[in-house]
């Protein structure tokens, strides 16, 4: 379903553009009840709808980025190009620690990096871009060949620590900054056991972390999906978000 059409988008750079939202009604449940044909075929349905429209470009969000992730092949089906908007998340949850560790006095050089989900598209790209800063890394997820090859990537950019850890509450315990990129519920992380001024960025879709009450002063979480437009823009539909945002 076509649910708003947004119009004159105005960057502070290049020319002005528009765009739509279209939406696949299904909940998370659904997604895993309906199977794999199913779900792509209503993907693929909506980027059809998508190209009729004159889109340059489609945007996954959500869980459908998940399902891509795991091998579903969307793109070979479409003629635009297709991105689930992983490298921008990535990028902005970069910058966020970056400016919060400068904000709170937190010297990355000195400081511990644990990855919790650390195979996911998102947490990789953090993985790696945040180990030209940080002196040592943490690396969790359910997959070890995948930890393996993540860490020789990692250890072939720069010559720092990388721990592979299987048990993510230790991993968060002995961090000073916390990337949660997992939607695996025994992957859940304690905020009363973290370190003193700990930074925690939850990136997942969940938002189990971002969600909970935080009762430490001393923790900063950031919702590590949301994302403050540098222009005014209406989006022609109730988000439930902050303006601009």
């Amino acid at each position: 379903f076509k649910v708003s059409w947004i119009k004159q988008m105005r960057p502070t750079q290049g020319k002005e553009i528009q765009g739509y939202f279209i939406v696949l009604p299904l909940l998370p449940q659904q997604l895993r009840e309906l199977g794999e044909g199913f779900v792509l075929d209503k993907i693929i349905a909506a980027g059809y709808m998508a190209e009729r429209l004159d889109a340059r470009i489609l945007g996954l969000g959500g869980y459908f980025s998940l399902l891509v992730e795991k091998g579903l092949n969307v793109s070979g089906k479409l003629k635009i190009p297709v991105t689930s908007g992983s490298t921008f998340t990535a990028w902005s949850v970069i910058e966020a620690i970056y400016r919060m560790s400068k904000a709170k006095n937190i010297d990355l050089e000195k400081s511990i990096l644990a990855v919790i989900g650390a195979t996911s598209s998102i947490g990789s790209l953090c993985a790696r871009k945040l180990s030209d800063y940080v002196t040592k890394i943490i690396i969790t997820a359910s997959h070890r060949d995948k930890l393996e090859h993540l860490k020789e990537s990692i250890l072939y950019q720069n010559s720092i620590e990388v721990i592979l850890e299987e048990d993510n509450h230790k991993a968060a315990k002995e961090a000073d900054i916390i990337i949660y990129a997992t939607d695996l519920a025994q992957a859940v992380i304690n905020i009363e056991e973290l370190k003193p001024h700990a930074i925690v960025c939850d990136v997942s879709v969940s938002k189990d972390i971002a969600a909970k009450v935080n009762r430490r002063r001393d923790i900063t979480i950031i919702n590590g999906s949301l994302i403050k437009l540098p222009f005014p823009i209406s989006f022609g539909i109730n988000t439930g978000l902050s303006k601009d945002m």
